[in-house]
Parts: structure tokens; sequence; C-alpha cells
């Protein structure tokens, strides 16, 4: 593991990016401990501050946590270190003699509490509550009463735990750094400073690839070279006979292969002649992964930011949303410099350590809201690559988009939606004219108010499905509705839909008695294509400036936005 950053270049390093994201809005996330954790402050907003989140951390009082639950409830992100050691002052010593009674009295006091924390929390969106550990305080063979406590805390606490509360391990993470390099026990029994800052490199780590799904910021696609990355050996000197795979090789394969049953793209880029990969693929045995489970390739001789560019483009995601694995110095510099949103994965120069790079990196493409399109993500990208190629043989897009026999399908209030529609708010950035994010318990809070209305759409064409894609929030007060959310998944841009969408919407709404729609444009560093949408589908401007806007719309008289090449259905 690479040692932890130097708190120092930390501050200044933040200091830095506080200007450059200055304009964006804040990401608020509490800090609430019963040890002194505030260097973790800053370590988390270096992570987020990577990517391109301007995160604002506040500390809470120590040892002060359900009262400063009721005060950080209407922030993004709360993370809660409840230590097992410090629940009773020097409790890893004293719970040697504490009767079973009072240790029994002591867990339901903690579980009374976290259920106080449970409900103080409810409105933020993510909780990472660290699992209860004794980790810090062994005594042999024998497991410590602190240990029993620890685990029974820990069941119980798995078993309460809402749908906003993540629960962090954090053994995996002390086995990872070493319970040495991660806790400073002078400072724990000096001023209840149990952690280092190295533990708090690794820490902001896993916080960053917990929150990144929810801030639109997870990997989409792992993209490899072939020499010595897929295979050990030149392909182009030794031949098809000629390369190895050996176990550390086979095993990254295997794993890549796991990553792409999950939804992950896989793909190509390397200097090579195609018709060499192809037969590796083909014929060598050795090989786990096959030619089919590689989506998007690009093997030629040109340089691999502009081929990992077009990658990005064909399967139409950011830049930002790559992984990319290569063996050589030039190529990995290559493309930090041109294209430092790419994630570079560097082949160790030792094959042992190979898997357990791509291990300690698979957090990269953490995903807690798998959904039935994330498992048909690779099947849905093929489709796309299908209809590309269809496009070529006509004169105009419109004459295209009649070819398509699409069809779309609007879901209302439907329960069933729910882990998607949260999804959708947390991963789509291009086509999303506020870029809310919300997590499934507060979306089925909207399913179920009478105050709400979502709608949902599940877009197919004669190439196949692709899947729910389409999300509309409005809250409805007496005749005025004030749409919330209106997004659309980059699958299926640039078809026309939005506007099948939204007169779907804008109609539902005025059956249930709404004489006025207001929408807002809140601008990210991703959504300029809609900054005019509102005004392209005749919504009225009301007020605001480049970075925010208010619209409105009197639904009587309003016209029209059908197309006529679209079949609409409930």
């Amino acid at each position: 593991m690479t040692p932890a950053a130097s708190y120092t270049n930390i501050l200044r390093s933040n200091a830095v990016m506080e200007e450059v994201l200055a304009h964006l809005p804040p990401f608020r996330v509490a800090v609430l401990g019963n040890v002194s954790v505030f260097q973790l402050a800053d370590y988390l907003k270096h992570r987020l501050y990577g990517l391109g989140v301007r995160a604002v951390a506040e500390m809470g009082d120590f040892d002060n946590i359900v009262q400063d639950s009721e005060k950080f409830g209407d922030r993004e992100c709360v993370i809660i270190f409840q230590e097992a050691c410090s629940l009773v002052d020097g409790l890893q010593g004293r719970c040697e003699y504490l009767s079973g009674a009072e240790m029994e009295a002591l867990a339901q006091r903690v579980l009374s509490e976290f259920d106080f924390l449970v409900r103080n929390l409810a409105g933020v969106k993510t909780v990472i509550f660290n699992r209860f550990t004794a980790a810090a305080f062994p005594t042999g063979l024998a497991e410590s009463p602190l240990a029993r406590l620890a685990r029974t805390l820990d069941q119980e606490v798995a078993r309460r735990a809402p749908a906003n509360f993540l629960l962090l391990d954090l053994e995996p993470l002390l086995r990872e750094v070493s319970v040495e390099g991660a806790c400073n026990w002078r400072d724990f029994y000096g001023a209840k400073m149990l952690y280092t800052t190295r533990f708090f490199d690794a820490y902001a780590d896993r916080c960053a690839a917990l929150l990144a799904p929810g801030l639109g910021r997870a990997r989409k696609a792992l993209i490899f070279d072939a020499d010595n990355t897929l295979w050990q050996g030149i392909l182009g000197e030794d031949g098809v006979d000629g390369i190895r795979i050996p176990p550390p090789f086979a095993e990254v394969q295997a794993l890549a292969k796991g990553l792409a049953a999950r939804g992950v793209v896989l793909g190509l880029c390397s200097k090579n002649n195609p018709g060499d990969v192809d037969e590796v693929f083909e014929k060598h045995p050795d090989m786990v992964l096959g030619k089919d489970d590689i989506l998007v390739r690009r093997v030629n001789w040109r340089d691999k930011a502009t081929n990992l560019r077009e990658i990005a483009e064909e399967i139409n995601i950011g830049v930002d949303s790559l992984v990319f694995v290569d063996d050589s110095d030039f190529e990995c510099g290559l493309v930090r410099e041109q294209l430092p949103e790419v994630a570079v994965l560097q082949v160790p120069a030792k094959a042992h350590a190979y898997s357990r790079l791509l291990r300690e990196n698979m957090d990269l493409f953490y995903n807690p809201l798998r959904t039935a399109e994330d498992a048909a993500r690779t099947g849905m990208y093929r489709q796309e690559l299908q209809r590309r190629n269809a496009r070529q043989g006509y004169d105009s897009i419109e004459a295209y988009l009649r070819s398509l026999d699409l069809v779309v399908q609007v879901a209302e209030d439907d329960p069933g939606q729910v882990p998607r529609m949260a999804q959708l708010t947390q991963k789509t950035n291009q086509f999303n004219l506020t870029t809310r994010r919300y997590t499934e318990a507060q979306v089925r809070e909207f399913v179920d108010s009478g105050e709400w209305k979502t709608y949902s759409i599940t877009v197919a064409d004669k190439y196949g499905e692709y899947g729910i894609t389409g999300l509309c929030l409005a809250r409805v007060e007496g005749a005025v509705a004030r749409l919330d959310t209106f997004l659309l998944s980059c699958r299926v841009i640039g078809r026309n839909i939005e506007t099948q969408f939204l007169d779907h919407v804008l109609d539902s709404l005025e059956a249930m008695g709404v004489r006025e729609v207001e929408a807002h444009y809140l601008r990210t560093v991703k959504n300029d294509q809609v900054s005019d949408f509102w005004d392209r589908v005749g919504f009225d401007f009301a007020s605001g400036d480049d970075r925010e806007k208010a619209y409105c719309l009197a639904l009587e008289g309003r016209p029209s936005l059908l197309v006529d090449y679209i079949t609409l259905s409930k």
C-alpha cells in the first residue's frame, strides 16, 4: 500500500482546489465521533475534490453524536465514528470486569441511541456508519468482552440500519494498513485520537468510493492494453504460441469477466495488428476472456489518448468513466497527462503483484444500487453499436428515427422501479435539468407521498430494449406543480423522446387539476447541453442567470410536443 499523503500537502492542495471548484454547488459532509477524527475532514475533502466535487466538511462536537445528529440532519452525507472502546471512557479495559448485566445494559443504551440516529438522519442521503470492531485492542486467542460486545452491536445495527445507512467494515482496512500503521495509542490515551493520518488517507478513499455512484462519478468501463497486460509477452515478437498467461494474468482476466457480468464495459486499446489480437482471443488455450467479452476496441498504431477519447465517444460515456490498464511508463504517462480524468493503473513489474493491483482498485466500480439495467448493460451497448451502423444508411436523422419503431412506455408511481429511479438520479449527468441526487428511501417516499408524482419511462425499438431511461419527479401543490427532476439517460438522447415524455407528464398533471407548472435549470459541469431545454419546449423564462434559471408554463392551450414516429403507451 502506498504511504499516506503528507497532511501538509493535503492542506495545500485543498486550498488550491477550493478556488478551482468554488463555482460548484457544495456537497456538505458532517463527521461525528466519540474519538477525535478532525484530520479526516481534510483527507475527505481532498478525495472528493479529486472527483470534481466541491466538498464542505464539518466536524461535530467530540462525543456528542446523538445531539449532533439533529444539528446535521440536512447534510448530504454524515459519517459516524462510534468506536466500541469509547462507548464508556476506558471501556477497552473496564469491560474485563464489568458484569454481564452491565454489558447488556450498555448494549441496549447504544442501540437505543442508534435508533435516535436513524430518526434524526432520515433526511440525509448517505450516512456512513462504521461497523463496530475491537481489532485495535486484541487479547490473544480468546475473544475479549469488548470483541463480543462489538459483534453483538454490529449484528443488531446491521438488522436495524435503513437504506440510507451504508455500513463500512473497518477490519479489512485495518488489515490493509496494519493495526500498527492505523492506530496511535499514545495519542489515544492522551487526547482520544485513535487513528493516524495514514488511516484517514485510506479511509477517505473508501468513503469516496461509497459516495462516487451517488455523485455520478462511478467508473463504467475497464480498458486494457494487450501485451504484458492481458498476457505476458509481446505478440508481434513472440507470436500467439510464445505469449504466456501465468496465474496472476489469468486472475486479472477473471476479475474483469466478473466486472463485465456486473455491467462494466470491457475494451481494448492496444498498439498491435488487429488480426493477431483476434487470433489470441480465438485460439490461445489459457485465455479467460473471450472475444465476445470485449465490447469496444481500438487496436491500431495511433496514440492511446486519442483512442481512449474515441472509445468513450463510441459508448457514449465521459472519459472520466474510464479505467485504463497498461504496462508502459510512456503510455501511462501520456494518458495521465492528456486525459487526467482517466484512472490509470500501471501493471507492476513483479507479476505476482498484478492481480492485487486490480483487487485494490475494484472500488472504482463500486455500485450499491445494482439493477437489471446494470446486468444488461453490455448487451445494450452492443445494440447501440448496431443502431449506429444502421444510421449510416439513411440520408437524414428523421428518416433513421422513423425506421427505429420507437416505443415509450410510461409508468406512474411504480414502487417496483424505485431502485432504478434512484440510480438514475445518482448517475445521470448530461441530460439532467437539476442534477439532484436521491436515495432509494427518498424516492420511495416520493412514490408513497400524495404530494409527489413520479414518472418513469421504458424505451424500446426494433433492436431491443434500452430499459428504464427517463425520470420526472413533480411536487404538486394545488393548481401548481414544480418539476423537481427531469432527466434522460444518455442511451436515448437524440431521439426526441424527452418531448414525448414531457408531453405525457404535462397531460397527466393537467388531468389532476394542475394549471401551472414551474421548472428550473441548475447548471453543472456536464449539463450544458440542456441549458436551453425549457426554452425549446415552450416554457416562459421567469428569472435567473447562467447558473440557475426559473421557468413557468400555463397548461391551458399549450401546444402539443408529440412526434408521430414514437409510440407512447402506459
